[in-house]
């Protein structure tokens, strides 16, 4: 299947700390998103120790594991040469079910036409927002929302990504989320998050069956069973997952 173009590539951030999760975020990808869409995955480590999770097809870009995440990630875009939009995620923030790929066609138009430079693939809890024009499913986020900028799967123009991560290079992921927040107000960007009326999953997210993922699988290096505790079921039986190692949150 074939709905995006040359100019967009997958991203997936990952460290090798979390290679227990390789063969089910691959696995369940295969499943649920099995679409031509070169695919990236950014790790520390040279990953031949580990090449039976990763398929062939994944090109492995390494970061040095001496930054924090914000520059690491940011080295990493800086690799994708050809590329001016990126499909952006992490290893745990799989999909459980088939997304709706005639949907995410549309959203990534939309990030073409300039009409947005993200959509998020995700509502939360903290947006001021309004129902957008273009799509029933979008909801545009004011410059003035107190929450703009999220570390969630989304489409991404890859030139405005990087001038946020060179805002805030020594940060961790949620300091780079919070002190992100300044920086896309004063870069005017047009963000949109995805929804569609799903039911609200643990505090602060959403679910959404345009793309119906996990958000997210591990919380404090544990597995996040509160939130997502028949989907991970899924998993650990599926995989053979002992889910003691990491433990359940």
């Amino acid at each position: 299947m074939n709905l995006f173009d040359k100019k967009i590539c997958r991203l997936t951030f990952t460290h090798t700390d979390y290679s227990d999760l390789w063969s089910v975020y691959f696995g369940e990808m295969k499943k649920y998103f099995n679409i031509e869409l070169n695919h990236f995955i950014c790790v520390n480590f040279n990953v031949k120790n580990y090449t039976s999770f990763i398929p062939k097809s994944t090109k492995v870009l390494l970061y040095d594991d001496k930054f924090k995440y914000s520059q690491r990630l940011r080295d990493c875009l800086n690799q994708l040469k050809n590329y001016k939009y990126v499909f952006f995620d992490h290893e745990d923030m799989f999909l459980f079910s088939k997304p709706n790929y005639k949907k995410l066609s549309k959203y990534y138009e939309f990030i073409k036409d300039e009409k947005f430079d993200s959509i998020r693939l995700i509502k939360d809890s903290h947006s001021k927002v309004s129902r957008s024009k273009y799509d029933n499913t979008l909801y545009e986020i004011a410059n003035d929302s107190k929450w703009n900028f999220s570390i969630q799967p989304s489409i991404w123009s890859i030139e405005k990504l990087l001038k946020i991560l060179n805002e805030n290079l020594n940060c961790n992921p949620s300091e780079l989320e919070n002190k992100s927040q300044k920086v896309v107000k004063n870069m005017k960007l047009k963000i949109a998050y995805s929804h569609d009326n799903s039911k609200k999953r643990g505090q602060f997210h959403y679910d959404n069956k345009v793309y119906p993922y996990i958000a997210t699988a591990i919380n404090k290096g544990k597995w996040n069973t509160s939130e997502y505790s028949v989907e991970l079921e899924k998993i650990f039986n599926k995989y053979l997952i002992n889910s003691k190692l990491r433990g359940e949150v």
